[in-house]
């Protein structure tokens, strides 16, 4: 994975549907929510957050939403494929950027 496949503003996840799909599968074999959650334990924390983060997982979409305080992170698909779009956040903002950082270690567990 590069710079240019998964970075702010854009969020675009770089696989494509098949193989993004056979990842999530794998995701859920391999226990992986376990190690996603454990990252967002150690972020809320490390960055003294006054909220939680919410995931919205799905065993055949995967990661759906991340969310937090009434704004996050929507995955969404179009002809380019699937990416991630922030709603009621800014890419800037200090939520967007945390949020930003939950979608790039799911991004990274799915490549693994």
């Amino acid at each position: 994975m590069t710079k240019k496949d998964f970075s702010l503003p854009e969020c675009r996840i770089p696989f494509n549907e098949e193989d993004y799909k056979k990842r999530v599968d794998e995701f859920y074999e391999k226990e992986k929510e376990t190690e996603l959650l454990q990252f967002i334990n150690k972020l809320e924390k490390e960055n003294n957050l006054e909220y939680k983060i919410k995931l919205d997982l799905d065993g055949k979409t995967g990661l759906t939403n991340i969310t937090a305080m009434g704004g996050g992170l929507d995955l969404t698909k179009d002809w380019r494929g699937y990416s991630y779009n922030f709603h009621n956040y800014s890419a800037e903002s200090e939520v967007g950027k945390i949020l930003f950082e939950v979608a790039k270690k799911y991004v990274k567990l799915l490549s693994c």
